[in-house]
């Protein structure tokens, strides 16, 4: 029997309908930082202050506290290394995920410093143990750092050397789950780094508990559903996998996921079949509605190939900058139409859009814009 031709769906529909599902649209959006985080399959977090304007985006009664209450108080979710060996914030359920899905592409530029440095494998090993020996009694500060590497190595040791030691095997046992990321003060965007054991900050979470290739399949599987219709090339682009992986794990979805087709978008793309029948559905929003989202925002960011359904083709080299991260963006019904920075010395959002629009969508863009500012400053300028 011939398989189903690709269903069709209008590229506008798409539009509203991600936005929608990751809480950036008015009436749809995220109830807490954990709901929030799992609905974009992590929140970017490379950035400090990034993460704060990603949630304001999306919760409506968000906080600045609320973040660091979610990280390190309630920890509902965990800042970790993962998609593109880059920062997230995931909710604990999806951490086991995202750790294994990922973790070679991590770990392997740490043995590579490691063995540059030519420990042997007794130094190593010691290194480690105390690390963690450390970790189990205080977080791993910059001062505790310090007084490892006098009682590992002595004063007479090449300490740029030793430094570095240090710096890579701690690096090692936080992207291999020994080792958790903790923030010691909760200013907004303030960080004073330290590293706790994963085991005694989360003691009810088990990063080793799912296998390679069902980690792969869950991370696409969530990516498809969240970020759907996808291609592959976006797939790749977002989870860091490569074509052979994905295509086997897509494979072994089934009918879980269908080919679908969308106007103006490359073909073969594939969205999951729930939410194939969901979009059906899916009342478009009966009024206009703006967002600002934020610098490398996990909305734009799960997407390479068919970034044209956000983004007008011509204005990329407007939201990208030279290295592809996403600057942060107006986004209007669906569409980036600008981009925005906030000035310290004026207190206040410098905008830009890439193109003139009618008098009555500027004075939306303008409104969220206040609105904004007017949150800064309730909290401090950054």
């Amino acid at each position: 029997m011939d398989k189903p031709a690709p269903a069709r769906i209008d590229l506008a529909h798409i539009r509203h309908y991600h936005f929608a599902r990751h809480g950036v649209l008015h009436g749809h959006k995220a109830l807490s930082v954990r709901e929030a985080a799992e609905r974009s399959v992590g929140i970017h977090a490379a950035r400090l202050k990034s993460p704060y304007t990603a949630l304001h985006a999306r919760c409506d009664s968000f906080a600045n506290q609320h973040l660091h209450e979610a990280l390190f108080v309630n920890r509902s979710v965990i800042k970790l290394r993962c998609m593109r060996r880059t920062l997230h914030i995931v909710p604990l359920h999806l951490a086991p995920v995202v750790h294994v899905a990922t973790r070679n592409q991590r770990l392997t530029p740490c043995r590579t410093a490691i063995e540059r440095l030519g420990l042997t494998k007794r130094q190593l090993v010691r290194t480690r143990v105390e690390i963690l020996e450390q970790a189990a009694h205080e977080p791993i500060t910059k001062k505790v750092t310090e007084k490892l590497k006098r009682d590992l190595f002595g004063s007479r040791s090449d300490q740029a050397w030793a430094t570095e030691v240090l710096r890579w095997t701690i690096k090692s046992l936080w992207e291999e789950g020994s080792l958790s990321y903790y923030n010691q003060t909760s200013e907004w965007g303030r960080e004073d780094r330290a590293f706790t054991l994963t085991a005694r900050a989360y003691p009810g979470l088990k990063l080793d508990e799912i296998g390679q290739i069902e980690a792969e399949r869950e991370l696409l599987w969530h990516h498809i559903r969240q970020y759907g219709p996808v291609s592959v090339n976006d797939m790749t682009w977002w989870s860091g996998l490569s074509v052979g992986r994905i295509v086997r794990a897509v494979h072994s979805m089934g009918d879980l996921v269908r080919k679908v087709a969308v106007d103006g978008l490359p073909e073969d793309l594939y969205m999951a079949t729930p939410d194939l029948e969901q979009l059906s559905s899916y009342r478009l929003p009966d009024s206009d509605w703006v967002a600002l989202l934020a610098y490398e925002d996990s909305a734009l960011k799960g997407y390479n190939q068919t970034r044209s359904r956000y983004v007008d083709g011509k204005h990329y080299d407007r939201l990208f900058n030279s290295i592809g991260e996403v600057r942060a963006s107006i986004v209007l019904n669906g569409l980036a139409v600008g981009v925005w920075s906030y000035s310290r010395d004026r207190t206040a959002v410098e905008w830009t859009l890439f193109e003139s629009i009618p008098k009555r969508l500027k004075q939306l863009i303008e409104r969220e814009i206040r609105a904004y500012e007017i949150r800064r400053l309730c909290v401090g300028s950054n």
